[in-house]
């Protein structure tokens, strides 16, 4: 019996310590709220920056393939500036 008691008052701490996690006005369950959401702003800014970087390089190479098939089209500048 004593037993059987002693479980009941262990199963209610932790019932009692699990809600605790969860109350709003729990300052543990603030700062671990506010710990996950700035985790996750910070890991979705990274993949948008990576996103954008990506989306950058290609744009690069776009124009570069441009730049390389209208190249006959100009004179080379050290002709202009005097060299060679």
């Amino acid at each position: 019996m004593a037993e059987s008691s002693a479980q009941n008052n262990s199963e209610k701490t932790a019932t009692k310590n699990q809600d605790q996690t969860q109350d709003v006005n729990n300052p543990q369950f603030r700062l671990l709220t506010r710990v996950k959401f700035w985790h996750f702003v910070g890991t979705e800014e990274e993949a948008v920056q990576k996103e954008i970087h990506e989306k950058r390089l290609e744009n690069l190479r776009k124009e570069l393939v441009g730049l390389k098939n209208t190249e006959w089209q100009y004179d080379p500048i050290t002709k202009h500036i005097g060299q060679s």
